[in-house]
Parts: structure tokens; C-alpha cells; sequence
């Protein structure tokens, strides 16, 4: 691919990931997506012929975004316990300043029933990525003595993801970012054995 065409796509890529964040995947359509970047539709085509290879496309290219992410929270934090904090403020200052974006792999979550099955597969891949970052890390956690586990790594790792998504959507519901800090600390405080 020549780098206008990579650049094209990248900018495609980036333009639908936003509107998805918002939207979801039945609400945006290649018209948003050719007003964003002021490219056209056809353009759009030729890089993505359908919308399910870009929804596609575009749960590839926040899973790798996440695992990026994640690198550098650990690179700048070695302890576990702080890469826990920096994620779960990651959070709660998207409720805060931009309360209408959620994460793809949520979004498209709630989506599954009505996604094609390659696009509902990537979604299931990408918390399956969430999870083994979160099992990775509640072990290496617990191995130094800065989270205290009641199951198993496997487990916890579910719950907290579960607990995360689930409080995101209901602060983002309620328009309570509050509520999101308050499971989230109850939790924290668990893993770590400290009285809130």
C-alpha cells in the first residue's frame, strides 16, 4: 500500500473508531465517516468494501492500541498495583471529560447478537486480550504481595473485567461518574486488603 493510501486508511480507521466509541456499530454509517475525514465514500469502499470488514478493522486496531497502552503504563509503572490504579483512572477520567465514548470491545459487546460472525469473534478475541492483561498482572500482583486473592487469578481477572465494563456503562447511564469510582475502590480495596 503506497503511504497516501496508508495514511488514508489510518485516517478511515481512527475517524470510524471515534464514531463507534459514540454511536455504536447500527448507529454511524460511511457518510459519518466520509464527513469526518473528508474523504469519500468510494475511497471508503475501496479500503473497507464493507462496514463489517471496517468494524472488523477497527476492533483489530484498538485491541492493538490497548496492548500498546498497556506497554507504556507498564514501562512508566513497574508495580502492578500501580498499572491497576493507572487503568482503572484511565476510566474515570474518559467518564469525566468524555462521557459519551466507550471502549470498542464494549460497545460492540453489547452489539454481538446482531454483528456478523467475524466482527463478533474479533470483539470476544479483544476481552479475551483484556482478560490475559488483567490475569498477567493480578498474578505478578499477588506474587509481590500487593494483591491478596480470594479465587483464582483466572476468576478475579473475569470479575474485574466485568465489574469495570459494568460500572462504566451504568455511570455513563446515570451520568454518575461517581458510581463508576465507587465499585471501583471497593474492589481495589479487596484485592489489596485494605479497609476502605
Amino acid at each position: 500500500m503506497r503511504t497516501t493510501g496508508k495514511a488514508t486508511n489510518d485516517k478511515i480507521l481512527a475517524a470510524a473508531r471515534k464514531l463507534i466509541e459514540r454511536r455504536g456499530y447500527s448507529n454511524f454509517s460511511y457518510a459519518d465517516v466520509s464527513a469526518a475525514v473528508t474523504v469519500h465514500k468510494a475511497s471508503i469502499h475501496h479500503h473497507f468494501p464493507t462496514k463489517a470488514s471496517l468494524a472488523l478493522a477497527v476492533t483489530r486496531y484498538s485491541k492493538e492500541i490497548f496492548e500498546a497502552d498497556m506497554a507504556a503504563i507498564a514501562a512508566e509503572k513497574p508495580a502492578p498495583a500501580a498499572q491497576l490504579q493507572a487503568y482503572l483512572d484511565y476510566w474515570e477520567h474518559n467518564l469525566i471529560h468524555d462521557p459519551e465514548a466507550f471502549c470498542i470491545a464494549g460497545m460492540l459487546g453489547a452489539e454481538v447478537p446482531f454483528l456478523e460472525a467475524d466482527v463478533a469473534q474479533a470483539v470476544g478475541e479483544y476481552f479475551a486480550v483484556i482478560e490475559g492483561w488483567l490475569e498477567n498482572l493480578l498474578s505478578a500482583g499477588a506474587a509481590a504481595g500487593q494483591f491478596h486473592l480470594g479465587e483464582s487469578v483466572r476468576d478475579e481477572a473475569a470479575a474485574l473485567v466485568s465489574l469495570v465494563y459494568g460500572a462504566v456503562l451504568v455511570a455513563r447511564a446515570t451520568r454518575n461518574p461517581a458510581h463508576y469510582k465507587q465499585a471501583t475502590r471497593a474492589s481495589i480495596a479487596r484485592l489489596m486488603g485494605t479497609a476502605l
